[in-house]
């Protein structure tokens, strides 16, 4: 289960009706210990760390996974941030020694305050100081030094949880059946793209649920296709097999791109007489492109 519905309320629930669930933490405590966690490989063959805890009150099993790709991609998002919310404060101090800026303590305390607010949470790790002057009513300098909070992003980037009630699943099937949800989401992605299920400008509800119906359809297909390219070693995403039998490409892929005996997407030659959405004002009947496997 996603994490956005993986309320404490809705695990109540799952527990009283008997349901087995593994859902993301909504937990904002990150923790992890590198010492008792085992490796794991993904398809890609990036490694992912994975340590088991399990909660004995809670009758329920935690993982912490920790992947490094990940860690990377969180790294670079605080840094902007970081970098975004010192930016920020430097032009405060700097405009203390302008004419007709904010100098004011109250008034200082309160920009800050919104900047924080703006700050995607890395505010939390900063401590910040305005030295006043002679008066103590207007401010000489604004002071900051970046103080990491441990267990948040900054300390343990890449890091996340699951949680479960089945206990006897061991850690590395906990883990690749939560990654069945990146493929299901990029179902739901293709779904509302490439297969246009979206939008739906059917007016009737018998021809929104034929819409759905072929969409659905089409994606039966789709997953017969992923299968036999992975069957003759192509293991790229669906995404690219529906670009290429899109309607926009016209033609086949040149030959020098398909390697001899190789499966290969072909496309039906464009109708030069269908009038075309942008000519005519209105959706042609231009017919399905074909796609084979050779």
């Amino acid at each position: 289960m996603d994490r956005g519905i993986a309320t404490e309320e809705n695990l109540v629930w799952l527990r009283a009706q008997g349901y087995r669930y593994l859902v993301v933490s909504r937990e904002r405590q990150r923790q992890f210990d590198a010492d008792a966690a085992i490796a794991i490989q993904t398809a890609g063959g990036d490694p992912v760390a994975v340590q088991r805890v399990l909660d004995a009150e809670g009758g329920e099993v935690r993982l912490y996974c920790c992947s490094e790709r990940r860690a990377h991609k969180e790294e670079g998002i605080a840094e902007r941030f970081c970098t975004r919310f010192e930016a920020a404060l430097q032009a405060l101090h700097e405009g203390l020694a302008r004419p007709r800026t904010t100098k004011r303590i109250a008034k200082l305390l309160e920009r800050i305050g919104r900047l924080k607010e703006k700050s995607h949470g890395v505010g939390q790790h900063y401590t910040i100081t305005i030295e006043p002057d002679a008066g103590g009513v207007n401010a000489q300098a604004i002071r900051w030094e970046r103080r990491p909070v441990d267990g948040t992003l900054l300390t343990h980037p890449g890091v996340y949880c699951l949680r479960t009630n089945e206990p006897t699943w061991d850690s590395e099937q906990l883990w690749r059946i939560d990654v069945m949800l990146t493929d299901l989401e990029a179902v739901f992605r293709s779904l509302k793209s490439e297969l246009g299920l979206r939008p739906v400008y059917h007016q009737t509800a018998e021809r929104a649920e034929g819409h759905l119906f072929i969409t659905v359809l089409a994606y039966q297909f789709v997953q017969i296709i992923r299968r036999r390219l992975r069957a003759h070693g192509i293991t790229r995403g669906c995404g690219p097999a529906c670009a290429r039998s899109s309607p926009a490409n016209a033609g086949s892929p040149p030959p020098s791109a398909v390697p001899t005996g190789a499966p290969c997407m072909c496309a039906r030659p464009p109708n030069p007489n269908r009038r075309s959405w942008r000519s005519s004002g209105h959706w042609a009947a231009t017919p399905p492109r074909e796609v084979c496997i050779k």
